[in-house]
């Protein structure tokens, strides 16, 4: 079989979450197929990091499509014409789009549906593209793969698409994020906040993740409570990420949030592992790798208790409500002054994440290529 892959957002220099999956999803894929031709298309120069095997071709067509209509040109015409000249038989898009004008059988990974629940979190022409195509791609899937059943559960109810043809399949963890030594801990913690303690965020900056409160939060534990402990936000700048910086700038203890948006990921991890907890608390995700990436590198973890967070930390964290910025500071202060609830956290972080492994995508997309290739 021939299947063109929309690989848009892999990218060798940032994996973030969807760009992770396809990563770790399409190596094993490939690996375990190696009959079938894979065609990877990229709308920009792709790196050698990608080279999966010999049942691999890397293409580029451009421009980047990082705007709607971009995204209609690429998936409406570029794809179609790609699909064309391979005579492939199945496409998959690894990031929730979909070409409404192919004629051949298409599996689509959920991740989430955000933007239909969050409409003011996105520029307003993303925010119609979104309204207006999210449905139709879904629709048009003979094949949806859900990286948690809060976002299958969503896209049946709020798309109204049938929930035979969708697939729960969790996402993996990620092997990078582990312990490390103590002296690593105090090297890091050397680096970034003058060997003092630090909470951490990992994410895109943008509101959908809540950061405001988290700062909210931050200043209060800051206010009541003794202890040079530092808040460290990690990740790329998003859409409306401006009030995060303004955020900060009013903050009496400005001096003790740090922004890090160019850190590559070996240093990621280690931030991760170096820190007092993880917290993460999103308003919405389809499902949180920062969650078990924190209990992967044994650290305790705070999320939020909403969509579907409850379900990927299990009682391997400690879930508060992300609009109470009192509930976020609680959590906070219970991870800092409890040892044993800190020693819990991290014992149940170890058994949690054996629940996370990117075979099982891996394994189910497997299924659904065997499953249209009998048709």
């Amino acid at each position: 079989m021939t299947i063109v892959v929309n690989t848009r957002l892999l990218f060798a220099d940032f994996l973030d979450g969807i760009g992770r999956l396809s990563y770790e999803v399409l190596k094993r894929l490939t690996q375990v197929r190696p009959n079938d031709k894979f065609i990877l298309v990229y709308d920009r120069k792709h790196s050698k990091y990608f080279d999966f095997g010999a049942n691999v071709e890397h293409v580029v067509i451009g421009p980047p499509a990082r705007h709607p209509i971009l995204w209609k040109i690429w998936f409406d015409y570029i794809i179609p014409k790609i699909i064309k000249r391979y005579q492939a038989e199945c496409f998959i898009s690894l990031d929730g789009f979909n070409s409404l004008s192919i004629d051949i059988p298409s599996i689509i990974f959920g991740h989430d549906i955000a933007p239909l629940h969050y409409p003011n979190h996105m520029k307003w022409s993303h925010r119609w593209y979104c309204r207006h195509y999210f449905p139709l791609f879904y629709r048009k899937a003979d094949f949806i793969i859900a990286n948690s059943n809060f976002t299958k559960h969503d896209i049946v109810t709020t798309l109204e698409i049938d929930p035979s043809k969708i697939y729960v399949a969790h996402s993996g963890r990620n092997d990078r994020f582990k312990p490390i030594s103590l002296s690593q801990q105090e090297e890091i913690r050397a680096m970034f906040t003058d060997g003092e303690p630090f909470f951490v965020f990992t994410g895109t900056i943008s509101p959908r993740k809540n950061l405001e409160r988290l700062i909210d939060a931050f200043n209060l534990f800051k206010s009541n409570h003794s202890g040079q402990y530092h808040l460290m936000i990690i990740g790329k700048r998003g859409w409306k990420y401006a009030a995060i910086d303004e955020a900060i700038k009013q903050s009496a203890f400005s001096t003790h949030i740090h922004i890090l948006t160019d850190v590559n990921d070996v240093m990621i991890t280690k931030l991760v592992a170096s820190s007092h907890a993880a917290i993460y608390v999103s308003l919405y995700e389809g499902f949180g790798l920062p969650i078990i990436e924190g209990m992967s590198a044994h650290v305790p973890v705070i999320c939020s208790d909403v969509s579907s967070m409850p379900e990927v930390a299990g009682d391997a964290a400690i879930l508060v409500d992300p609009e109470d910025v009192n509930d976020i500071l609680k959590a906070m202060v219970s991870v800092t002054t409890n040892r044993i609830l800190r020693e819990a956290l991290i014992e149940k972080g170890k058994n949690q994440i054996m629940k996370y492994d990117w075979n099982d995508q891996a394994h189910t997309l497997g299924q659904l290529l065997d499953e249209i290739s009998k048709k």
